[in-house]
């Protein structure tokens, strides 16, 4: 309940597109991060009448360069990562304006294309999963 005269409030969850793409050996992390798209959406609907006051932006980013991932990678790049800076600025922008953002043109990217493999079927994607974790694995272990 919102109590007094509150003018902007602003709430922000990451997620992950892993919610969205269920494959073999990350079945915890999926699972978790579908839960937050539910959560968020869920509070989304229920304060839909504070719309303009009370901002929930879902953020559900690929993956972000943090330091720590940038150090494993050894210096290698991956087409799908995005800094870090880059990902929080497009996302506040996107408070107000929308409700979920991917915090990237490459996760957005990435999610489309993963997301229209499903023509092809869970088994593609399932595949395509586990090569994009073997190569981030393998640019680790060099």
């Amino acid at each position: 309940q919102i109590v007094g005269s509150v003018r902007c409030v602003q709430e922000e969850d990451i997620g992950s597109q892993g919610g969205y793409f269920v494959g073999a050996s990350t079945q915890l992390y999926s699972s978790s991060k579908k839960f937050e798209q539910s959560f968020t959406e869920s509070i989304q609907k229920e304060y839909e009448f504070a719309r303009g006051q009370l901002d929930i932006l879902l953020v559900t980013p690929s993956l972000i360069l943090t330091p720590k991932v940038s150090s494993a990678l050894q210096g290698k790049s991956i087409p799908i990562g995005a800094e870090t800076i880059d990902v929080v600025e497009n996302s506040l922008r996107g408070l107000g304006q929308v409700q979920e953002t991917s915090g990237s043109w490459k996760h957005f990217a990435y999610y489309s294309f993963m997301y229209n493999l499903g023509a092809i079927g869970e088994y593609a994607r399932n595949k395509l999963g586990v090569y994009m974790r073997n190569q981030v694995k393998q640019s680790q272990q060099n």
